[in-house]
């Protein structure tokens, strides 16, 4: 049966609260025990520092937070992630699965999959697991690397866009940079793809599964 709290508003969608469990016993990622434990771990240094009011300002804020409703919480949370800085999401999921073991274990469950085969073990190597979601260096899709490729899920040109036999970009320029595209938009049909001579607006000649792009991998925060 889902919270009560939770179904009843309209703002929520069935996406985002899919993923939620009605149990409250199950959701451990941020609770009093976990906040507990971190005020012993801080009471028992041999010459503790005191808190500065910016540090107390938040610990106050925490517990006015854990004492609201939790489908408040969870309503606010849907809120706010859309307008959250990316950098300072993302340092703080690393923080939250730095901190909680079963908040490590969720977050690896929706963000990593397996590449290949475990193992004789069944234990996967460390560079078998991989992020979930990738970006396809051929076509540029934003794809679910968990999922079985399929030949036909990616389509691109591998040569690039000419008038006159001038070169005037790679379909990686042209489908990189969105300014690009919007520019672009009323003479692609007018240019050329070197690789097939096809209209600039064509379908990709090319038909392949996706590829992962090869980017830099972030550092963790410190």
């Amino acid at each position: 049966m889902s919270d009560p709290d939770v179904s009843m508003d309209s703002n929520v969608s069935m996406s985002d609260m899919s993923m939620i469990s009605a149990d409250d016993s199950n959701v451990s990622m941020v609770d009093k025990d976990f906040l507990t434990r971190l005020a012993e771990d801080s009471s028992n240094t041999a010459d503790p520092l005191p808190l500065s009011s910016e540090a107390l300002k938040t610990a106050e804020i925490t517990e006015q937070l854990l004492r609201a409703d939790r489908g408040v919480r969870l309503r606010a949370l849907c809120r706010a992630l859309p307008a959250c800085p990316p950098e300072w999401l993302h340092n703080s999921l690393i923080a939250l699965a730095q901190a909680d073991s079963s908040s490590e274990a969720a977050l690896s469950a929706m963000l990593l999959t397996v590449k290949h085969r475990p193992s004789r073990r069944g234990v996967p190597a460390d560079g078998d697991v991989v992020p979930r979601w990738d970006t396809c260096g051929h076509c540029r899709t934003v794809y679910d690397a968990g999922r079985e490729r399929l030949m036909g899920e990616c389509r691109y040109h591998p040569g690039a866009l000419c008038d006159d036999d001038e070169r005037i970009a790679s379909w990686s320029e042209i489908y990189e940079d969105s300014r690009a595209r919007r520019t672009s938009s009323l003479k692609l049909g007018q240019l050329l793809w070197t690789c097939c001579g096809l209209a600039g607006d064509a379908r990709g000649c090319v038909v392949s599964q996706h590829h992962p792009k090869r980017v830099s991998r972030p550092q963790m925060p410190t």
